[in-house]
């Protein structure tokens, strides 16, 4: 078997051992609206959850050093915001920036971890991945449900 093969076959092991459950939004949910008292035409607005899907994928949660670590010593590199990225086979969903994902637990709960994709990097072989944001609580609110 050639070496590309095998890489290929560790890559789709390594996805399938580690992705996780999320929620993907196609369209957001909206909050519940009373009717418009001077509105008699207003019927109001009942809570709609938004339509989303369940999709797997990889969550990497590295934070990267910025600056000459080597030279400065040990704690003294600037350090960047965590970024987290979701992998995703390619095979199985293509994410677009501001797609929202909510991590699901393993008893079909939703977490309260909400992400929103800032940039699709290009594939990469098996898997495309996206730099997300995560939203926090009052941004996410809309979507724990």
């Amino acid at each position: 078997m050639a070496l590309d093969d095998q890489r290929r076959i560790a890559r789709q092991r390594l996805h399938e051992t580690l992705a996780r459950e999320f929620r993907h939004y196609r369209t957001p949910p909206s909050p519940a609206r009373e009717p418009d008292p001077g509105d008699p035409n207003d019927p109001g607005a009942p809570y709609s959850p938004g339509e989303y899907d369940t999709v797997t994928a990889r969550l990497d949660r590295r934070i990267g050093t910025v600056g000459n670590f080597a030279a400065g010593g040990p704690g003294l590199a600037e350090f960047r915001d965590m970024q987290p990225r979701l992998i995703f086979l390619r095979s199985e969903h293509a994410p677009f920036k501001d797609n929202v994902y909510v991590l699901m637990e393993d008893d079909e709960r939703v977490s309260s971890d909400v992400y929103r994709v800032e940039v699709v990097d290009p594939p990469d072989g098996l898997t495309v991945s996206a730099v997300c944001v995560w939203l926090s609580e009052s941004q996410a609110r809309e979507y724990l449900v």
